[in-house]
């Protein structure tokens, strides 16, 4: 017997109250279980678009699995919505989230919750579910109508998000989750571009702001290579160079415009100085602010496991390094050095870039 609502609402309960880790991921899995057995296999086919790749339902799908990248969203996204029912408390909430695959987690859950979780009662809100693969729609749609998520409206639009055809609906909330780890590959900066420029003056945007940072890193205090399943807990070795990029409501479309309009974005030089330890590596640090203090920081999701730059090592004090976040099919963050052994395209070791269990 497929899941009812009152299982999917028991597990937005649990990813919106619960500090518990095996909870958690008993809750994801659950949630990924109900969804495959209601509306089957998502489809494995990406979708080239013109400044990024869509990765493929099944994928978009997966990540769902992704344990504390799915909690922390739907948490951010709950706390979004109560934060804007109370601040315009006479209005129907207009919600469009982008990218929302055949699963719909970061929607369907907060739905779901709206009476146990939100201090206005029943949900008085619209929500648009984009997504490039028309499967995907129609799979989302199904939960939505098997699990009668009646009090909210619901609408699907088959789209690249970051060329909506919907240019006068102003939404009061808009979720952009269309990412790799560094901003590679995935189209978020053009999809956030894009869409904070029709968000209302008061709307927000989740994630509130992803950024990028370059450090030097001793390898063997940041990773266990030994094949554990987690990151080494003795102290890490690091040395911080600076953030490369930071996206955010405030200057996603003027980032977008430059990079889209010079080739790409000049994100300044980096100067190691003086090195006090030998053995370090260049690595990219993703953190992502979802909303309020909901936050992912290093190893919190596969979206948040360091870049490793191997190929600018050795590193030398002294040394400067050029970064630059380059538009087109496939998104990249590329840093190169004025000396030594040339550029370096992250990722540019999937092995130590993230964990077996992410991979």
């Amino acid at each position: 017997m497929a899941a009812s609502r009152a299982d999917v609402a028991s597990i937005a309960t649990i990813l919106l109250e619960s500090g518990e880790p095996g909870e958690l991921l008993a809750a994801v899995e659950a949630y990924f279980q109900y969804c495959g057995e209601i509306v089957g296999a998502p489809s494995p086919n990406a979708t080239q678009l013109r400044e990024g790749v869509a990765i493929s339902p099944e994928d978009t799908a997966r990540c769902t699995l992704d344990v504390l990248r799915t909690a922390t969203f739907v948490r951010g996204v709950r706390t979004a919505l109560d934060a804007l029912h109370q601040q315009l408390p006479a209005r129907r909430l207009r919600v469009l989230y982008a990218g929302c695959g055949p699963f719909a987690p970061l929607g369907i859950l907060p739905i779901v919750s709206s009476d146990a979780a939100s201090s206005s009662g029943s949900a008085q809100e619209d929500w648009l579910f984009v997504d490039v693969h028309a499967s995907a729609l129609v799979q989302a749609r199904r939960l939505v109508e098997h699990w009668q998520l009646t009090e909210a409206r619901t609408s699907f639009l088959c789209a690249d998000a970051s060329r909506l055809p919907v240019r006068e609906w102003a939404p009061d909330l808009v979720i952009v989750e269309v990412m790799q780890r560094s901003l590679a590959k995935e189209p978020q900066l053009a999809v956030t571009a894009a869409l904070t420029e029709l968000l209302a003056p008061e709307g927000i945007l989740i994630p509130t702001a992803v950024e990028v940072h370059l450090a030097l890193a001793r390898l063997s205090t940041e990773f266990d290579l030994t094949g554990a399943r987690t990151p080494v807990s003795r102290p890490r070795v690091r040395k911080g160079l600076g953030r490369l990029l930071r996206v955010d409501r405030e200057n996603a479309a003027e980032l977008y415009a430059r990079a889209t309009s010079e080739g790409g974005l000049d994100l300044g030089r980096r100067v190691v100085g003086r090195l006090e330890e030998a053995d370090m590596t260049p690595i990219l640090r993703t953190s992502i602010e979802v909303f309020a203090e909901h936050y992912l920081g290093d190893y919190d999701s596969g979206l948040t496991v360091p870049e490793v730059l191997r190929g600018l090592t050795p590193v030398r004090g002294g040394d400067t390094f050029v970064a630059h976040y380059e538009m087109g099919p496939l998104p990249r963050l590329r840093v190169e050095r004025t000396s030594g052994s040339g550029p370096e395209d992250a990722p540019s070791d999937p092995s130590l870039g993230m964990p077996p269990h992410l991979g």
